[in-house]
């Protein structure tokens, strides 16, 4: 990542990007439902996967992650470009 400053002229975000069609795992409700990855089954966050990993500091980090949970990318490619950049932001 460049740490250079944005020129006021530029836009502050990258122009949305549609994922291709079958670039992430469809999990069906009752699966995601019994993995406990954004709720458990009692309806409460607390005690879910996300609940047990989201260390995100703001709103739209956690509902990015929440989304990342719910349909995981099946390209390695892409996994790979995305543990990169975990990476990046880690050191």
């Amino acid at each position: 990542m460049s740490s250079a400053p944005r020129s006021a002229s530029g836009p502050p975000l990258s122009p949305p990007v549609r994922e291709a069609a079958g670039a992430t795992l469809a999990i069906d409700q009752a699966t995601r439902a019994n993995l406990e990855l954004i709720r458990t089954l009692g309806g409460e966050r607390r005690g879910s996967l996300l609940a047990a990993i989201d260390r995100t500091v703001t709103a739209a980090g956690s509902r990015l992650l929440a989304q990342r949970l719910a349909a995981p990318l099946t390209d390695p490619v892409e996994i790979a470009h995305r543990l990169d950049a975990v990476s990046a932001f880690r050191q």
